[in-house]
């Protein structure tokens, strides 16, 4: 299964939750995020009668647009995600694809700007 790198910020205390669970475990952090996420998206969002991820969209879309989330909008919002998942090849082109020459050309532009600098190489 591919795997799609993402940023999450967290606070201080949640990073030192996180660290001595890694630690404990003898896995890295993300490996705590991945198996905590799957826990919680699989059991479903206590009392709501949908399942956590369904209900993480709602409570966004809520917080930013309160007349949409009753109207359903949630729902066809999740039915669009669920036909074309994100980062699926399609008219405009491979996302992967895309996103591994916008890096390259990153780091290409932060090599000639170390250059500049008098940077070495490393």
């Amino acid at each position: 299964m591919g795997r799609v790198q993402t940023m999450v910020q967290l606070t201080d205390e949640l990073v030192s939750a996180l660290d001595e669970v890694a630690d404990r475990r003898g896995v890295s952090r993300s490996a705590v995020v991945r198996d905590a996420l799957d826990a919680y998206l699989r059991q479903g969002a206590p009392g709501s009668g949908k399942s956590a991820a369904l209900q993480l969209v709602h409570d966004a879309l809520a917080a930013y647009h309160p007349d949409d989330a009753e109207a359903g909008a949630v729902e066809r919002l999740v039915d669009g995600y669920r036909r074309h998942p994100p980062a699926t090849p399609d008219a405009w082109g491979d996302p992967a694809e895309a996103s591994g020459h916008a890096t390259r050309e990153m780091l290409q532009r932060l090599d000639a700007e170390e250059a500049d600098a008098g940077v070495e190489s490393w």
